[in-house]
């Protein structure tokens, strides 16, 4: 906020050198008044972040300026970036291109294991849109047990997406999974959809999705409890078992 100040005053008085030393700025309340400056100068500061992108290096803050300024069709200037070195730098380019409009969701779904969680979480909100249409046993792929954290995370969170039934059946699945992260998100989704979606769920699963979520169930009741099992046969439309 001190940096912003600086800015804005100096540029008050006259002095917009600081505004345009402070476009490719990390903190994005910096960049906003940066940008607003040179407006108020007359100049259009998307101008000066198409220059910066052009340089064999950009700043990450350059990359979010130029999605916080630019158009759809400036992202030929940001899509090379998804290959940044920094992290950040990439994160940046897939939230750019996302703000743009522009996503191309094939080449964002080739990143969600990419090293940094920071990026994957970028990727992931820009997949959201496309969940259903991802391929189901890539995103599947990124579940097992030997990819790191946050790529099982992205994996979840996009599964997630995709459909109520696919939601319970990898739910079901994870329950029983050796990380306790994974655990307590499966266990905790299912007791959320049991309490606040289950009674408007209109509809119930049929053929080959109801009996793998009927096999899932039949695995998990030890996990799960006997009233919560017995609670999701009913809300699924399931028979009763002879278990539960």
């Amino acid at each position: 906020m001190v940096r912003a100040e600086a800015v804005h005053t100096l540029a008050r008085e006259g002095d917009i050198a600081p505004a345009v030393a402070s476009l490719a700025e990390r903190n994005p309340v910096v960049r906003a008044v940066a940008q607003a400056a040179l407006r108020r100068a007359g100049s259009d500061p998307v101008e000066h972040y198409r220059r910066l992108l052009t340089t064999p290096l950009p700043q990450p803050g350059a990359i979010a300026g130029l999605g916080e300024t630019g158009t759809a069709d400036d992202a030929r200037l940001i899509a090379p970036w998804l290959e940044h070195p920094q992290p950040r730098g990439r994160a940046e380019a897939v939230r750019a291109l996302r703000r743009l409009g522009a996503a191309d969701p094939d080449t964002l779904a080739a990143m969600l294991t990419d090293p940094s969680g920071s990026v994957t979480r970028q990727v992931v909100i820009a997949l959201r849109p496309w969940a259903s249409r991802l391929d189901l046993q890539r995103l599947r792929d990124l579940l097992d047990e030997s990819n790191p954290q946050h790529i099982r995370m992205a994996g979840y969170r996009l599964l997630y997406e995709r459909d109520t039934w696919t939601r319970l059946l990898i739910d079901l699945e994870l329950v029983a999974d050796p990380s306790p992260a994974m655990r307590s998100r499966a266990g905790n989704d299912i007791t959320v959809w049991l309490t606040r979606e289950a009674a408007t769920t209109y509809s119930v699963p049929h053929g080959r999705t109801a009996d793998a979520l009927a096999e899932r169930l039949s695995v998990a009741q030890d996990l799960l409890g006997p009233d919560r099992v017995r609670l999701l046969r009913f809300h699924l439309g399931l028979k009763p078992s002879s278990d539960t």
